[in-house]
């Protein structure tokens, strides 16, 4: 059998290249490391099965538990604490016995977590939390860690995208090591052209940009080229522009969202999740448009219930729970995400039949907020509705409580004001079976709706929209599930 890296690089690419991808790590772990590809599974690695994956993942598993114990003050002291170090990991039944990580661990104590000295840095990473309460995450990154990230952004981006595209990053912040310095890298080592625009310029400025580079793919979030998209004029010109791909990140696409833009672009709509804990730049969705691949070869992922920690089976949902394979400067061993999906095992439409992919959509239990009788909202849960107005540029929801009944508020930005838009999101509202049945029972009531110019709700940073909770009593919080 041949082994060597011109038979890997003669491997012709499959339906979903980051199956491919992924499917190379392997083969080249056998190579690296004679002790991975010892055994009758590894005789024949000309086709790579679901087993050879998880192998190569609890391989580099027992890697990154032995380096984080050696490394890492925090993971050392919990290994002291629990009585076992990693030599009594012996199987993933052991693994699921240690305990979990909370981000609040990481904001309040983030130099226990770190395993490289001051020189190795390549990057200092400090997080925003979710919400306005709690400290800034830190994580450390070597420029091993960038490599990987890169590389994986360059695979994620073949995935949507062929070599020769331009595409168009439209993010914030362009220093070095940013998500935007990052998907540049990755999209040179695919053999495309990045091409940035600033984010705070007007609707007709972007156009422009995208009129002069004639870009396959634009990168950005939902709610950035929805603005963009909504601010332009004539509309109808989008669609000759030759944009293929809209590839969104930071929010939730809903389904309204992605019927419109799909529309009036001409193009496919694709997905991301992540968070940069996980490495920024960590899932992709394909073609099938049914759940997003990710980086199996640095991330291995469990799905638990938020209220009792325990483990959950694939395709039944719960929180994300992750460990990093290969980080070296802040390795995150069982990280709770605090993010509401599952994990889907069976095959994707798209061809892949070894990858796991993360259900869509992903909810964040922090930005949940719970009204009326005990029921749960969060930022997007009304996007369908109002989205499918067509003058809805954006939105934002405020709670408050008066005489015992919670009151939510709209502030809706819209192209043009009047009161057949206002008729017209409050009937699709009421046909939301929380709302509805709230409203039935007299515990909630919709105060009103306030139009506000195009313009007003524009956010300069990336900092996700939350609903503003005005409301003077604590607010008990159920689970999602």
């Amino acid at each position: 059998m041949r082994m060597d890296k011109d038979y890997i690089s003669e491997i012709k690419m499959e339906t979903c290249y980051v199956e491919t991808w992924l499917h190379n790590k392997v083969r080249q772990t056998a190579i690296d490391y004679p002790e991975f590809g010892r055994g009758d599974r590894f005789k024949d690695l000309s086709h790579i099965s679901r087993s050879h994956i998880e192998a190569f993942q609890f391989f580099r598993l027992k890697r990154v538990l032995d380096y984080a114990f050696q490394k890492s003050k925090y993971y050392k002291e919990m290994f002291c604490k629990i009585g076992i170090t990693p030599d009594d990991i012996r199987s993933m039944d052991d693994f699921v016995k240690l305990p979990f990580t909370d981000p609040d661990n990481l904001a309040d104590i983030p130099h226990k977590f770190v395993c490289v000295s001051l020189k190795e840095f390549a990057q200092e990473y400090l997080l925003d939390t979710s919400g306005t309460e709690g400290e800034p995450k830190r994580v450390v990154c070597t420029q091993h860690d960038i490599d990987q990230m890169i590389d994986f952004m360059s695979a994620g981006m073949r995935t949507v995208s062929k070599s020769n595209d331009t595409i168009m990053l439209i993010l914030p912040d362009g220093r070095p090591n940013s998500q935007s310095d990052l998907l540049s890298k990755g999209v040179l080592k695919m053999g495309g052209i990045p091409v940035t625009c600033d984010i705070s310029v007007s609707p007709n400025e972007c156009i422009q940009a995208i009129e002069r580079h004639r870009p396959g793919v634009i990168f950005t979030s939902p709610s950035r080229i929805h603005r963009i998209t909504m601010g332009y004029k004539p509309r109808s010109r989008l669609s000759e522009l030759g944009v293929q791909t809209l590839f969104l990140t930071s929010e939730h696409v809903s389904s309204a969202m992605r019927k419109k833009l799909k529309e009036i672009w001409n193009c496919e709509v694709h997905g991301h999740y992540g968070m940069t804990e996980m490495g920024i730049g960590v899932s992709i969705e394909c073609h099938a448009h049914d759940g997003y691949h990710f980086n199996e070869a640095d991330l291995l992922l469990e799905v638990i219930d938020p209220n009792t920690g325990k483990l959950i089976e694939d395709d039944s949902e719960g929180e994300l729970v992750f460990t990093t394979l290969i980080r070296k400067g802040t390795p995150l061993i069982r990280y709770k995400t605090h993010d509401i999906s599952r994990v889907i095992r069976q095959p994707c439409p798209c061809g892949a039949a070894t990858l796991k992919r993360i259900g869509s959509p992903v909810i964040k239990m922090r930005s949940f907020v719970t009204i009326g009788n005990n029921d749960t909202i969060y930022p997007s849960f009304f996007d369908d509705e109002i989205y499918s107005v067509p003058e809805v540029v954006d939105y934002q929801v405020v709670i408050s409580n008066k005489e015992n009944r919670d009151c939510i508020k709209f502030v809706l930005e819209t192209m043009e004001e009047g009161l057949e838009i206002e008729k017209e999101i409050k009937e699709r509202l009421l046909k939301n079976p929380v709302i509805d049945s709230n409203i039935d029972c007299g515990m909630l009531s919709l105060a009103e709706f306030e139009l506000v110019s195009m313009g007003t709700l524009r956010s300069k940073s990336r900092a996700k929209k939350l609903i503003i909770d005005n409301r003077k009593r604590c607010k008990n919080q159920r689970s999602f599930i």
